[in-house]
């Protein structure tokens, strides 16, 4: 980054003369190396070059769609029928495209699988490889690896780990504006159904696949002295690791209601497994995930008014959904079918509290204590993963929740028993920074708009100004130099100067 720090950027407009030599080269290298008549290889390139509007993506798909759709030599008049470049050019192309990948996919008899992988490739935080998404999604590798294979025109995977993603922004665009995608379509990405469908996958995959000490660390070690830490933490299948760190993302981009509404996954992941969600989020580097996203998606549960989620058949007590929301879960469970609990294989961990007594409320509240839990122990937890249990929860005040759903299923570790002096509840203090050595006369906040980033700077007696992580009170920097008490510290608007 120093070495482009006094450099200054050079922006190419679609008629810049550059550009457009650009695009001559592009166009002549394709038509001369692809069967091309004489006359499309001699006046094709300007052609392409003029229809292209200077976008260079659009000459890219015009020239992927002359060499996929056409059979035998390309002429030139093939080149002057291909609509002019510009959005509306670009979505001819996509659309004649997908339609003829959805053939293929259709004649496979692989539609469903097609629509969740190309979902997931489109909105995913992250990209995974085949054999992830198939884990994810539930699906067979092969049915994923045969629909990869029939839209590699336009995705782009991965030479070394195999990760898929759309080879350019602008399919993304296209799939999931319902005015320039047609909505009716097997290919329209559907925003808030995609979402749903990887939050619910998400949950499936952690409630089947984590359990107690997922990496078979020694809980006297801390990461850092591990030898074989990295080794371990290799072991862990992306595809959990996915779910662990995007589930609430995925939450929160969707009518939570309907998360809720459709039956034990969320509940039982809540009373079960949440323990074991942070151990993994430790073991990744990725705990202040929980200090980041939690705080987004505990206001977003139903109050007190709601009545308990529908858990059993036999006990089934309906939540109230808005219209819009009933015809979105109907939707999602024709397409993408929720297994039941009762044949999936847990952690075999029988909770303080009967899942079916869970309610929404209770599920914030257990989502509230531990993020509480993990603001108030960070420090020991991101050091080592299994402090979450050993520390952690043994000092967890009483009276929550947590504790009373979590402490009594694990007396096969012989946690030790606080016997006087422990908290009966949350203290109001929700974090302490320790490092400065005399009073502190000024403090600072700023957060970035998304939210994702928050830093605290503090000023002191001890001639130092620190900068601090505010979701985790970690401190990230520490600025020596004053000869003196420094008295006062503020943030530039954009957060990047003090």
């Amino acid at each position: 980054m120093k070495a482009f720090k006094d450099h200054t950027p050079t922006i190419l407009e679609p008629t810049d003369e550059q550009n457009l030599r650009d695009l001559q080269i592009y166009s002549k290298n394709f038509l001369y190396s692809h069967n091309s008549t004489s006359e499309c290889i001699e006046y094709g390139p300007e052609i392409l070059v003029q229809k292209s509007e200077g976008l260079f993506i659009w000459l890219i798909l015009a020239c992927t769609y002359l060499y996929e759709q056409i059979q035998g030599q390309i002429s030139l008049q093939q080149i002057k029928d291909l609509p002019s470049g510009g959005v509306g050019g670009m979505d001819k192309i996509y659309e004649t495209t997908f339609r003829r990948i959805f053939s293929n996919i259709e004649a496979e008899k692989k539609i469903s699988v097609a629509i969740e992988v190309l979902a997931f490739i489109v909105i995913s935080q992250q990209c995974l490889s085949s054999e992830n998404i198939a884990n994810l999604l539930q699906l067979d590798i092969g049915d994923v690896e045969l629909c990869v294979r029939l839209m590699l025109s336009v995705l782009k995977v991965d030479i070394y780990d195999g990760c898929i993603q759309v080879f350019h922004k602008s399919v993304v665009d296209y799939l999931t504006d319902p005015k320039r995608c047609d909505p009716n379509s097997a290919f329209f990405v559907n925003i808030a159904e995609s979402n749903i469908m990887i939050a619910i996958k998400s949950l499936e995959c952690l409630n089947k696949e984590l359990h107690f000490n997922i990496c078979k660390l020694n809980p006297g070690i801390l990461h850092k002295d591990n030898l074989d830490f990295e080794y371990q933490v290799s072991k862990i299948p992306n595809h959990l690791v996915y779910s662990a760190k995007f589930w609430i993302s995925h939450a929160l981009q969707c009518d939570l209601t309907i998360l809720i509404s459709i039956g034990e996954i969320l509940d039982f992941f809540t009373a079960t497994h949440l323990l074991h969600w942070v151990e993994l989020l430790s073991i990744c580097g990725s705990l202040s995930t929980i200090q980041v996203q939690l705080p987004q998606l505990i206001p977003r549960f139903p109050n007190q008014t709601v009545v308990p989620i529908q858990i059993t058949e036999q006990k089934s007590i309906p939540l109230q959904i808005p219209m819009q929301s009933k015809k979105l879960i109907n939707v999602i469970k024709q397409y993408f079918p929720i297994k039941k609990s009762s044949k999936q294989t847990f952690t075999p961990i029988q909770m303080a509290v009967p899942i079916d007594t869970i309610t929404p409320i209770q599920i914030a509240i257990l989502l509230k204590d531990i993020k509480q839990l993990v603001g108030e122990f960070f420090k020991p937890i991101s050091q080592s993963a299994l402090h979450v249990y050993c520390s952690a929860l043994v000092l967890c005040p009483e009276d929550t929740r947590l504790s009373k759903n979590y402490y009594s299923n694990f007396n096969s570790m012989k946690l030790p028993k606080v016997i006087s002096g422990k908290d009966q509840d949350w203290s109001p203090c929700l974090a302490t920074f320790e490092g400065h050595t005399n009073w502190v006369n000024g403090v600072a906040w700023w957060s970035s708009t998304d939210g994702e980033i928050s830093l605290i700077a503090s000023v002191s007696n001890d001639n130092s100004v620190r900068l601090w992580d505010a979701f985790t009170g970690i401190e990230i920097n520490q600025y020596l130099g004053h000869t003196d008490c420094v008295k006062s510290v503020a943030f530039s608007k954009d957060g990047t100067k003090l």
